[in-house]
């Protein structure tokens, strides 16, 4: 990283971590970020009523970029399988392991979770 761009990262997680409005505007972001994801989501593989377990490892996938060219036809066979928790979880090189595994620990330390559904009409959990 170059001087100004250390400056500038400095400035962003001072400003974030001082001013609630920054961080509410960080959140309406990723919001409609993960929003976004989710609509293209259901597009191209169908998540209506799927588990917010499952779309949040969806999400992350498409967000990092995990699948790589085969993202589409990884995450549709994973849905379609056995355990689709585990895998959507196997999709990814293994530079990404650790995230995966972190991922797999946060949502399974939150139960609640597997029982909120994605619901296409209203673009949220329930």
């Amino acid at each position: 990283m170059q001087d100004a761009e250390v400056i500038a990262a400095a400035r962003l997680i001072h400003w974030t971590s001082t001013t609630v409005a920054a961080r509410e505007a960080q959140v309406e972001e990723m919001t409609m970020t993960f929003r976004s994801i989710m609509a293209r989501a259901d597009k191209r593989v169908g998540i209506d009523g799927r588990g917010a377990d499952l779309c949040c490892v969806i999400a992350d996938i498409l967000h990092q970029g995990r699948g790589g060219k085969m993202t589409w036809p990884l995450i549709d066979d994973a849905l379609k399988s056995a355990k689709p928790f585990d895998g959507l979880l196997a999709i990814g090189a293994p530079q990404w392991e650790e995230r995966k595994k972190r991922l797999r620990a946060e949502i399974k330390a939150r139960p609640a979770f597997s029982t909120l559904r994605w619901h296409r009409g209203t673009g949220e959990f329930a």
